[in-house]
């Protein structure tokens, strides 16, 4: 059975191991895998000297070109300038220390130099500066002291600092004479060790300030490089070898190289030598890193292999330095810096190397398989390999034309041992029978000849059941099955015709299950062997069943230990369960898969799944049901997998091939990284462009400071409102794999929620409003851990000055001042404006009275004149004269009377009577009007009272004014009216050419007032027609009456519905315009006698006014009627007219 456990004893033994790496320790690091930071990542040389960790977490590295500092993904750099002071001494950097306060010292070969790491500002010092300058400006080590002391070691010997701010500085002797000093260390019991160039070790006598030799002969004249403590011991490095010294200084012990001892060290110049947090003691020498093994007493050695990327850069090792992440770094000489985290996942990379036999034979690998010695058996592009995971030794088989016992070919895609520990193993030309002992190879072939051969030679899938039979998928000719006894094949092809025939004949893997269940992935969906009737059961893709495959093409297939089928797709991973049969679960990108495609699964002791795909490797965590995903960035041998290339051995191993050779490493290994990142600042910039510390801005014809210290320790940054575009850059000081750090931001008073960004690493904001912000980001490290606190910076933005409180609180005063002059000026300006107001309210009121009189005259004359009309009309047998006498008279008298109603009801509630009181008040106190004004209650409010009165006399003027107009026109009209009855009844009509939207129009106006008392709504749609000829007072009698019959008709309407439409038209030479009303309607049998002489519907009425109008139409030559679709339904008008242009119409006729 296909990569099923073999051994309970070794799974047990298994379990409890990974138990134990699992508890909460650094287990010791098996696989040191190595990243670099070269040139190309902005490194200023490629030879560093020395690496420190600053309180933030910037990494510093001191090179022969400058000072770099480095935040995971940007280097800048700091370098030597003669004619800029704020730059280093020289460019080749010896030594870094930080002293108290987290400034930098840094040693070059030309003086020293100081960086205040707030304000980015170099100090520097130099031999001959004074009496107490340093003594040499070749300074080739610096220390820093946890009291503030900063020693140095120079070519003309020690000296320390005894003053930061003077800068001055206290040189020490030794014998009477000076000396080359290289090193400086201070140990745990707090004396301060010196190593010189040439004359041996020493160390400081604190009571007399003195150094004083070590009295170790073996070290006298040795060039001493390094000094540290480990293990209990004082270790020392030398150009000769790496001396162990007690603590007492009784025993040295001396490491040198040996050559034929590959646990001595790997060569005598000794560089430097560091312990890890983890004890790790670390000597880096002239050829190679070395790792001392204390209960062994000998050494790991690391060397550069140009064939192994994840190798060191270079063996030439200068520094070594743990940052406080557990990553150490490695600077070397001329190769830059190399790199490896306690938290990296220990996974080993193994490819192919053309000049190297113990390489595996390709890159592209494609199965693995373990026989019971442990080895594993790997299929590749080019021949079989068993690889020794212990001594990690390949063995290499391939196809030899010439020999007929070798492979039938070199591209191996299938593996599988049977119970005779021989190899099945398919290929792209036939399948084979390799018994490893002999190393022979039987071929079995396709023969056109012998049905009974196999069916095709391009295959894929092996797997073997229980009695022993071989089932072996092809590439377009279906399934065979191979009877090692009879050496015979039986073939199961693809029949469209028959439903329980295999589902396809392309077989891309073949798996029998715990149960001895025999599954067929094809690339049209999973199908399941039934042995009774040797057919197939099908599960294909289905689109509406949701329990169905996600697609149809089967790449891999695999059994959990709880009896669960994975099969993987190119469309995710199908969980089904092997009794029902039913897929239980589909996982794709949505659940966290980096990719669709799944090439090959695996599983881990702990039920975790481990899928290759096209993006990288993913693990399901079977508890949590989350995935882990890793890709080339944690040491995977690319981003793709290849096709069944996944497999657990015996020891709880995981191996994954790709095409990029293949990766082998232990659950325990891909333990994630605990350590959230600092999280800093590191760039603000305003219209994109860095902002520098102390720098100016120009703006309103001055010039102002953004930065006085650098932005990382910055709290406050204050702006203007005219700094519409600033921009923040960010890092999270987490150098695992600091491009996998993610990153998150807000702008608290702005954003209402955090912005995850992934890995970028900047924000931009425009045209901020005027306020108090807070800036935050967060961020995580590789492997998703966050720093939740993260950093901030509070950011107020200042607002233009009329928007200050300053300027508010002028205005304010301003105004005050405005109002008590004014007021002043009013109290002395009231006496004439009362005065004036006063006479100017009689006058008018004086006016008003006369304009009533006449008016109420008026009314007299005209309701006699209306009766005596009436009278004489029927006298003379002129009922319809005197009719619309009546009517239209009669309609106008009403609006005269409520415009005399309206003035006469102003007068009475003036406000004028009211003024007289008040300016009665006034004259009282005239003599002494301030003094009232101002003190007495009466008087304050009197003011007030004279300020309010003001705006209601102008209204009430207003108000009569226009009822006095409205008076005027309705007396022309009644003029007009009479005169027209006064023509009809005995002249000759003379009419003349009339626009119809003009007459509609003057119609509305005159009855603007009623529409608007009773909430009309008038809708027109006149549309271009030529002129009518028309008598202008008889048309405008025809819609005012028509009009206020609407009005009448739609008075219990809601206010909404009181609509009157008019529409205008031509059509045939005729004219015509209609006014509809959605009120009452009319009743059918009432419409025939609606134009009839003293028929009414109305309770009040003569029965006139229609049938007046239906007489003015036919002296026009035109008609009226009317439309009616019944009651409560409205009506409409309808007027024609002759055109303008119709010769037949005469109006000299009488009606």
């Amino acid at each position: 059975m296909k990569r099923l456990k073999k051994y309970v004893l070794v799974l047990f033994l298994k379990g409890v191991l990974f138990f134990i790496a699992a508890l909460p320790a650094f287990s010791q690091v098996d696989s040191y895998q190595f990243a670099h930071l070269g040139l190309e990542d902005g490194l200023s040389q490629a030879t560093v000297n020395s690496i420190v960790q600053d309180d933030k977490g910037f990494l510093w590295f001191g090179t022969v070109g400058g000072l770099n500092r480095y935040d995971g993904r940007q280097m800048i750099v700091y370098r030597s300038d003669l004619i800029d002071n704020n730059s280093l001494s020289d460019k080749q950097v010896t030594d870094i220390c930080i002293d108290t306060n987290s400034d930098l010292w840094i040693s070059t070969v030309n003086g020293l130099s100081f960086f205040n790491i707030r304000t980015e500002q170099f100090r520097l010092f130099y031999e001959k500066d004074g009496p107490q300058s340093i003594s040499d400006n070749s300074v080739n080590g610096v220390h820093c002291d946890s009291d503030g002391t900063v020693w140095l070691a120079t070519d003309q010997g020690l000296n320390k600092l005894t003053n930061k701010q003077k800068g001055t500085f206290k040189s020490l002797e030794i014998r009477g004479e000076q000396q080359n000093f290289r090193e400086l260390y201070r140990d745990k019991k707090g004396i301060l060790w010196v190593g010189s160039f040439g004359a041996g070790l020493y160390y400081l006598d604190p009571e007399e300030e003195q150094f004083v030799s070590s009295e170790l002969p073996m070290l006298d004249e040795k060039i001493v490089t390094s000094i540290h403590e480990g293990h209990g011991y004082l270790w020392v490095g030398t150009e000769a070898g790496l001396f162990r010294i007690n603590e007492n200084r009784t025993k040295v012990i001396i490491y040198q190289n040996t050559v034929d001892d590959h646990a001595s060290l790997s060569n005598d110049y000794v560089n430097d030598i560091y312990q890890d947090s983890q004890s790790n003691l670390w000597i880096g020498t002239q050829n190679g890193l070395n790792l001392y093994q204390p209960d062994r007493d000998e050494f790991i050695r690391l060397k550069a292999d140009p064939k192994d990327d994840q190798s060191l850069k270079s063996n030439r090792i200068n520094s070594i330095y743990e940052d406080r992440h557990n990553t150490l770094w490695i600077g070397t000489q001329s190769n830059g810096i190399s790199k490896f985290s306690y938290h990296q996942k220990g996974i080993k990379h193994y490819s192919a190397y053309p000049d190297d036999e113990n390489s595996i034979s390709d890159n592209n690998i494609w199965d693995f398989v373990e026989d019971e010695n442990d080895n594993i058996w790997i299929g590749t592009d080019e021949g079989l390999n068993r690889f020794d995971p212990d001594n990690e030794q390949f063995d290499h088989f391939y196809h030899d034309p010439d020999n007929p016992n070798s492979l039938s070919n070199n591209r191996i895609y299938n593996i599988e041992i049977d119970r005779h520990r021989n190899l099945w193993i398919s290929t792209a030309d036939g399948l084979n029978k390799f018994d490893p002992q002999t190393e022979r190879t039987e071929r079995y072939l396709y023969d056109p000849d012998d049905k009974n051969s196999i069916s095709y030679n391009i295959l894929w899938g092996v797997d073997i059941d229980s009695s022993g039979n071989i089932w072996i998928g092809t590439r377009g000719r279906g399934l065979n099955v191979l009877n090692p006894e009879t050496e015979t094949f039986v073939h199961y092809n693809h029949d469209p015709n028959d439903t329980e025939s295999l589902g396809a004949s392309y077989v891309s893997d073949v798996f029998i299950d715990s149960r001895g269940q025999i599954w067929v992935g094809t690339q049209n969906g999973l199908n399941l062997y039934e042995p009774e009737t040797k057919t197939f059961k099908k599960f294909p893709h289905t689109s509406e069943n949701p329990h169905s495959l996600d697609t149809g093409i089967v790449i891999d297939i695999q059994e959990d230990a709880n009896g669960r089928l994975w099969v993987g797709t190119i469309m995710g991973a199908n969980v089904l369960d092997i009794e029902s049969h039913e897929v239980l679960k589909h996982i794709s990108l949505k659940d966290g898969l980096p990719d669709d495609i799944i090439w090959g699964i695996t599983e881990d002791e702990r039920g975790n799944i481990y899928m290759g795909t096209t993006l990288g490797l993913a693990v399901w965590d079977s508890e949590t049901k989350t995935f882990n995903n890793f890709d080339k960035r944690d040491g995977l041998q690319g981003n793709e997998f290849n096709a069944g290339a996944a497999f657990t051995s015996s020891s709880g191993e995981i191996y994954m091939g790709g095409t990029n050779g293949f990766n082998k490493f232990s659950p325990s290994d891909l333990t994630g990284n605990p350590n959230p990142p600092p999280v800093v600042i590191t760039d603000f910039q305003l219209y994109n462009e860095s902002v520098p510390i102390k720098d100016s801005i120009e703006e309103d014809g001055e010039r102002r400071k953004l930065l006085d210290k650098s932005i990382t320790y910055t709290d406050t940054l204050t702006l203007s409102y005219a700094d519409n575009v600033i921009s923040f850059e960010f890092a999270a000081l987490n150098f695992t794999i600091p491009e996998k750090n993610q990153y998150a931001y807000k702008l608290e008073g702005f954003d209402e929620k955090w912005n995850y960004i992934g890995n970028r690493n900047f924000v931009t904001y425009t045209e901020l409003p005027p306020g108090a912000y807070t800036f935050r980001v967060k961020a995580s490290n590789n492997d998703g851990v966050w720093n939740e606190e993260g950093t901030s910076l509070a950011l107020v933005i200042t607002p233009p000055f009329w928007q200050t409180t300053w300027f508010y609180l002028i205005s304010a005063l301003f105004i005050v001042g405005l109002v008590f002059t004014g007021y002043r000026l009013r109290v002395r300006s009231i006496k004439e404006y009362s005065r004036r107001l006063e006479k100017e309210v009689a006058d008018r009121t004086d006016e008003l009275n006369k304009k009533n009189r006449d008016l109420k005259s008026t009314l007299k004359e005209l309701e006699e004149t209306k009766d005596e009309l009436v009278e004489k009309a029927h006298k003379a047998g002129m009922a319809d004269i005197a009719s619309g006498v009546l009517h239209n008279v009669g309609n106008i008298l009403n609006s005269v009377n409520t415009s005399a109603t309206v003035i006469k009801d102003t007068v009475r509630q003036s406000k004028v009577e009211r003024l007289s009181q008040a300016n009665e008040l006034l004259r009282e106190h005239i003599d002494r009007v301030e003094e009232f004004i101002a003190e007495n209650p009466k008087g304050k409010q009197l003011l007030n009272y004279y300020l309010k009165l003001e705006e209601p006399i102008q209204k009430e003027q207003q108000k009569m004014l226009k009822q006095s107009q409205r008076l005027s026109e309705k007396v022309d009209l009644i003029s007009e009216v009479i005169a027209a009855q006064q023509s009809y009844a005995g002249a000759s009509i003379e009419a003349d050419q009339a626009s119809l939207d003009e007459m509609v129009n003057d119609a509305l106006t005159l009855q603007s007032g009623s529409i608007e008392r009773h909430g009309l709504t008038i809708k027109k749609d006149l549309q271009p027609i030529e002129a009518i000829t028309a008598h202008r007072t008889q048309l405008i009698h025809i819609l005012v009456n028509i009009f206020k019959n609407a009005k009448e008709a739609m008075v219990e309407n809601e206010p909404e519905e009181k609509v009157i439409r008019i529409k205008t038209w031509q059509e045939d030479n005729k004219v015509h315009l209609s006014i509809s009303d959605n009120g009452h309607g009319i009743k059918k049998e009432n419409i025939d006698k609606i134009f009839t002489q003293g028929f009414t519907t109305k309770n009040e009425g003569h029965g006139f006014g229609l049938h007046s109008c239906a007489n003015y139409m036919q002296s026009m030559g035109g008609k009226i009627k009317v439309e009616s679709n019944g009651k409560g339904r409205g009506a409409t008008f309808i007027l024609v007219f002759p055109s303008s242009t119709n010769g037949n119409n005469s109006y000299n006729e009488k009606s």
